[in-house]
């Protein structure tokens, strides 16, 4: 079982700080090997952000410019599916739709089999749809259902798919043996668990049979050490939000900087932090039901 799916809060966090720094190290890197994904099947390769050196002067330009700036590197370097797939994470996150669908389908198909690969662009649908499980994304799952039944990824998004669709004992049932199944030092349990209690609960069953496996928190494994590479990662990324929580207090009206720094902390489960920081976009735009929607969900999270 692939035990590095959901290896991606870092990612996450980088997208919601613009995406510039993932798109400038694709820009930037040369002839030498640096990919984003592992294109082998079920793996993905964690992404070593801070062993890389960007030009500055890249670092500054703005998403779309760096973005377009991608995709023109692409037309020269078509067979590039990191590229590729990477170009279709900074569209949907644009919400250019449609140019991201383009570039995924690019990607899918240079690797029909890779399951990896329609598990991210399945849920880069999911992300688009606000959560909701569309039918082209459920197509997505269903074919890498068909080449890899037990990946962790394709079985999760199925059962989101079941319960969305009113088919929640079904969903239940591929929970569970998830988390029975689960290896230790699985990034994914965290968000299967996730699920899975809001199921149950809906059925009025235990969260599990043999109750819930621990959760392990994003960048950490158990029984497990880090590599150099992912505590450099983790270091990196760390000091992205440190230093954007720093700069909020020196400049608190930010709305825009305290919901990026309310979204990092949420993908960190930093719940107290991530309402704090919520809270104070809230002061800012009191009349904003989304905030007001997020401020309420982090407080209930704590």
């Amino acid at each position: 079982m692939d035990t590095k799916w959901f290896r991606a809060p870092y990612f996450i966090i980088l997208m919601i700080f613009g995406g510039v720094m993932i798109i400038a190290m694709v820009i930037d890197r040369q002839d030498r090997p640096s990919p984003i994904f592992d294109n082998s099947p079920n793996q993905t390769a964690s992404l070593p952000i801070a062993d890389k050196k960007v030009d500055s002067a890249v670092m500054d330009l703005p998403l779309d410019t760096l973005t377009e700036r991608l995709a023109r590197k692409l037309e020269k370097n078509p067979n590039d599916i990191p590229g590729w797939t990477l170009l279709g994470r900074s569209y949907a996150t644009m919400g250019q739709h449609k140019k991201s669908v383009h570039a995924f389908e690019k990607a899918m198909a240079m690797a029909p089999n890779d399951v990896n690969l329609r598990v991210t662009y399945g849920e880069t649908l999911i992300t688009s749809a606000d959560g909701k499980v569309t039918p082209k994304a459920n197509k997505i799952f269903m074919t890498a259902n068909k080449i890899d039944p037990q990946h962790p990824g394709v079985r999760y998004n199925l059962a989101l798919a079941d319960h969305q669709a009113g088919n929640s004992q079904k969903a239940y049932d591929v929970l569970t043996n998830l988390i029975k199944e689960a290896p230790a030092g699985a990034p994914w349990v965290k968000k299967v668990d996730d699920l899975l209690a809001k199921v149950s609960g809906e059925l009025n069953l235990p969260v599990s049979p043999s109750g819930p496996a621990p959760s392990v928190q994003p960048g950490k494994s158990k029984g497990t050490e880090l590599s150099s590479s992912e505590k450099n990662q983790e270091a990196f990324i760390r000091s992205m939000v440190d230093r954007l929580a720093a700069r909020m207090e020196k400049n608190p009206s930010d709305l825009e900087g305290w919901l990026k720094l309310g979204r990092s902390y949420k993908v960190l489960e930093e719940y107290d932090k991530a309402a704090r920081a919520y809270e104070k976009a809230l002061a800012l735009a009191p009349d904003n039901p989304e905030i007001r929607k997020l401020y309420r969900e982090m407080k209930k999270s704590r």
